[in-house]
């Protein structure tokens, strides 16, 4: 439950002046959350997305206790290959480089609303 609080106090940060300009100007309800509250909660939103997509990414306890050998995650099937012929050592180095990669690279893509969803409630005023 802790992950997910930081997305409400997103939509909580989000300065209720300009909700309340944009009723006054005319804009419906779903007008104000589509163009006030969402792009001003945009770089929180997509942090605690990335940090989920980590979480999620590396859990292996979960995993190893609740999935079988029709359906794995990666670090199941990594951990899982000592064979008789003894460690894997090449395949075990192909498959950690294939989980790593795609959480590389998505961090400095977004690094910028990383940044900014961390920043958004650490400013008080």
């Amino acid at each position: 439950m802790g992950v997910f609080v930081p997305s409400v106090t997103v939509f909580v940060g989000v300065p209720l002046d300009l909700e309340e300009s944009a009723r006054v100007d005319g804009a419906s309800r779903f007008q104000t959350f589509v163009r006030i509250g969402l792009p001003l909660s945009t770089p929180g939103l997509v942090a605690v997305s990335i940090f989920c997509l980590i979480f999620s990414w590396n859990e292996f306890l979960y995993a190893l206790m609740l999935t079988n050998f029709d359906a794995i995650t990666l670090s199941v099937l990594i951990a899982g290959l000592n064979t008789n012929r003894g460690i894997e050592w090449w395949y075990i180095s192909g498959l950690t480089l294939i989980a790593v990669v795609p959480v590389v690279l998505i961090g400095p893509f977004l690094e910028r609303f990383i940044t900014g969803g961390l920043m958004a409630g650490a400013v008080k005023g």
